[in-house]
């Protein structure tokens, strides 16, 4: 009918709104399904005789049952976003193996070998496709008019100083620190706008918190995200780990408060490619995170 379908090595799997596999006498007006009117898969294999082997399984319609706290800001993401989900091999409901290439060995021993643990920290050199990196743009144009919203935003709902508060213990911590950059070297640098989170519920300790968008990006340019190298995907061993934790005696729980933001990044230039602007009263100041 007007579906479209994919094989996969178990079975056929039509992809769509259940609607479009059906006649056009077993639809209303409107694409109101009639009562009593059952889905005809067997149409598909008698317009495809190759396809006779396969049996159908079930038919994806995903549908968003979550609220997406970025979906009102990075518009220009919204289909990139739901692509990815809606395609990825866990909402298929597929095991996941995937093994790693010889570029990915290269680039994760590599990685490993960079490493190294000293004044009571990691320190890490971030792997990058080079290629792609050098033609990530600044962006500070628009990490400041980013900025002049935030800020615009939080002042009418007085939160801007927690939000202010919350920088400020970072760089306490020493996982941020305070850079001079004159508007001229702007440029040299790779800016990310960022952008408040709000809890306001009574239980919530921290009622405004910064998100970044390392996945920005403008025109044609590539983001920072799209630079990095991701490696392999880990969530395949999600069940294996769901197994032990039910078939063992004995379970560890621990919190690592702030795992990500304790891993020091070793060179320079890849402290220059985290930067943010925040204003304090009427003047502008430039950061960057020593840490990721």
């Amino acid at each position: 009918m007007y579906g479209v379908a994919f094989p996969i090595p178990k079975g056929l799997v039509p992809f769509g709104n259940c609607r479009c596999f059906m006649y056009e006498n077993q639809l209303k007006p409107r694409h109101k399904v009639e009562r009593g009117a059952k889905i005809n898969y067997t149409s598909l294999l008698e317009k495809t005789p190759s396809l006779s082997e396969y049996k159908i399984n079930f038919v994806l319609n995903p549908v968003e049952k979550y609220l997406d706290p970025l979906k009102a800001w990075f518009e220009e993401g919204n289909v990139q976003r739901g692509l990815e989900s809606m395609f990825s091999m866990e909402s298929l409901g597929l095991p996941v193996t995937e093994e790693f290439s010889t570029v990915d060995e290269e680039i994760v021993q590599k990685f490993k070998n960079t490493i190294s643990y000293r004044d009571g920290g990691y320190h890490v050199q971030l792997p990058w496709y080079e290629d792609k990196v050098k033609s990530v743009p600044s962006n500070h144009n628009a990490a400041l008019k980013i900025l002049e919203r935030v800020v615009k935003d939080l002042e009418k709902k007085d939160l801007y100083d927690q939000y202010l508060d919350v920088f400020k213990q970072q760089e306490d911590e020493g996982i941020m620190e305070e850079i001079t950059v004159t508007p001229e070297n702007f440029q040299n640098y790779i800016w990310i706008p960022h952008r408040p989170v709000l809890k306001l519920a009574d239980q919530t300790t921290t009622k405004v918190r910064p998100v970044f968008n390392c996945s920005y990006k403008g025109g044609n340019s590539i983001s920072l995200n799209e630079a990095t190298y991701p490696g392999v995907n880990l969530m395949g061993d999600m069940l294996e780990l769901l197994i032990c934790f039910r078939a063992n005696k004995y379970v560890l729980l621990a919190d690592i408060r702030k795992a990500f933001l304790m891993i020091r990044l070793e060179l320079k230039k890849d402290r220059n490619r985290f930067c943010f602007f925040l204003k304090k009263g009427d003047n502008l100041h430039c950061y960057r995170y020593s840490t990721i």
